[in-house]
């Protein structure tokens, strides 16, 4: 619960302009990516990544584009939209 909090103060901040936020997320993602413990993995796919399915999809994309390749994998298995190409038709804004 508390990472799909973090998720949506990251996405409000960024939707309004912050977008250093990006950072910040991205190398929260990448230190709990590099966790060999199962609980962690499953807490950054649950709780982080799948909460990001509802973040605008410009934002997601920042934050994808500074992630490592391990935590990217993560992120486009559970939001794919986010390695869509760039002007293909979307259900976000």
């Amino acid at each position: 619960m508390a990472a799909g909090t973090l998720v949506g103060l990251i996405g409000e901040a960024m939707a309004l302009g912050a977008k250093q936020f990006a950072d910040r997320a991205a190398a929260f993602a990448d230190r709990l990516a590099e966790s060999e413990d199962p609980r962690v993995e499953n807490l950054l796919y649950v709780s982080f990544f799948e909460n990001m399915d509802h973040m605008r999809l410009d934002d997601l994309r920042l934050i994808a584009e500074r992630l490592s390749p391990r935590a990217r994998g993560m992120l486009s298995e559970m939001v794919p939209e986010v390695d869509a190409p760039i002007g293909r038709p979307s259900r976000r804004k």
